[in-house]
């Protein structure tokens, strides 16, 4: 192990890495959520804002996001977030779409 790597934000499991949200992936999280049923599943219910504003409201009020890559070379399959967090209640909303 590195120094360092168990503070690292990427996390490999069996089928799936978890890895910080890139700039590039809003495009392919936009295209999910417009093509696929995926879309009215997630906390816009359904609702699908021009895709500037689809960027602002995945990153607004969410202080963790993460995109979901397959191991077998799939690319993104989706994301997971902390949403609405409120660390006084020490309490917050977790939303995934794949």
């Amino acid at each position: 192990m590195t120094a360092g790597a168990e503070f690292s934000p990427v996390r490999r499991g069996r089928h799936v890495t978890l890895r910080p949200l890139r700039q590039d992936d809003y495009v392919t999280l936009y295209e999910i959520a417009l093509y696929t049923d995926a879309g009215s599943r997630w906390r816009l219910h359904g609702g699908l804002p021009p895709f500037d504003q689809f960027v602002k409201l995945l990153v607004d009020g969410a202080p963790a996001t993460f995109a979901v890559e397959g191991n077998e070379g799939e690319g993104v399959l989706g994301m997971v977030q902390l949403w609405n967090y409120n660390p006084v209640n020490r309490n917050g909303h977790i939303t995934a779409f794949l």
